[in-house]
């Protein structure tokens, strides 16, 4: 049974201690059943010491990119971020090196199996010191409707830095997609922006289905 979890998601987390909903993950669907439990399996890691995340914040649960980087986990997240934006119109999908790489290509090229154009932007860290300085790389030009993608969100600010270099480049962001979502409240930091926000897992359904694999 999945009661109170302690660890919890990040160690100053709002949701530490606090009791969750069971939910069904069959019910996301087959294609994203079987992501959640790619992920639980190759990217799902547990550590009685804990972890700091790029954040800064710790907790005793993490979330490598192993999953995202099999070719099977490369193709399920393709396809199922590639549903969620086709409708959208947009020229790009991009954000935060490197999270946002293993979300973004795998989405590109699906989008192109479907005779479709998407482009891929990256937004970087900090300028190369070498060649023209660009803090975004990619076919992106001013105006461009974008989605800004991430792997794991925690406090909101990778994405947050992503948006931000994407405005400031000229981009209109018009949704953000996450793989998972630590629930530490990035979400909530990202809503106040005003731009749709979507998260295709939650650590909450992570954890469910690691209490149940025990």
């Amino acid at each position: 049974m999945l009661g109170t979890i302690t660890g919890s998601y990040g160690l100053d987390s709002p949701q530490a201690g606090a009791k969750c909903d069971r939910i069904n993950y069959e019910e996301k669907g087959g294609l994203c059943a079987e992501l959640l439990r790619l992920l639980y399996e190759l990217s799902f890691r547990e550590s009685g010491t804990p972890i700091t995340l790029a954040s800064g914040r710790k907790s005793n649960y993490y979330i490598c990119k192993d999953a995202q980087l099999s070719s099977k986990g490369m193709g399920l997240v393709g396809d199922i971020v590639y549903e969620k934006i086709k409708e959208l119109n947009v020229h790009a999908v991009g954000g935060l090196e490197t999270g946002a790489v293993f979300i973004a290509f795998p989405t590109a090229m699906v989008a192109r199996t479907k005779g479709k154009e998407l482009n891929v932007f990256v937004v970087r860290k900090e300028l190369k010191g070498h060649g023209i300085p660009k803090k975004i790389e990619g076919k992106v030009e001013k105006g461009d409707k974008v989605v800004v993608v991430d792997d794991v969100m925690t406090s909101g600010e990778s994405v947050l830095k992503a948006i931000n270099a994407a405005k400031e480049f000229g981009l209109d962001v018009v949704k953000v997609i996450v793989l998972v979502d630590r629930q530490e409240g990035g979400k909530e930091v990202i809503e106040e922006t005003g731009i749709p926000i979507e998260a295709i897992f939650t650590m909450e359904e992570i954890l469910q289905l690691h209490d149940e694999r025990q």
